[in-house]
């Protein structure tokens, strides 16, 4: 957890800290929680300064998963 005033460098950090464990294969995912109005601020500085790219899972999201797995779970009738 990265946690300061603001303008103090998070982003930058965080993008450092990824890149390097990405890069050697220490993680594969990463879970980046931002405040919404941080959120395009986020995407462009990953892209812009570590060419990482990320997908946004916000609650609309979320509740597409969660409908599509309750679909995948429910019990299926054979039809004969």
């Amino acid at each position: 957890m990265l946690a300061d005033e603001v303008g103090l460098g998070k982003t930058i950090e965080a993008g450092l800290i990824l890149h390097h464990r990405l890069i050697n294969e220490l993680s594969r995912r990463a879970l980046i929680i931002v405040p919404e109005t941080l959120l395009h601020q986020w995407l462009v500085e990953m892209l812009r300064r570590f060419n990482l790219r990320f997908s946004i899972i916000d609650e609309e999201r979320c509740l597409e998963a969660v409908i599509d797995d309750a679909l995948l779970m429910t019990p299926r009738r054979r039809i004969r």
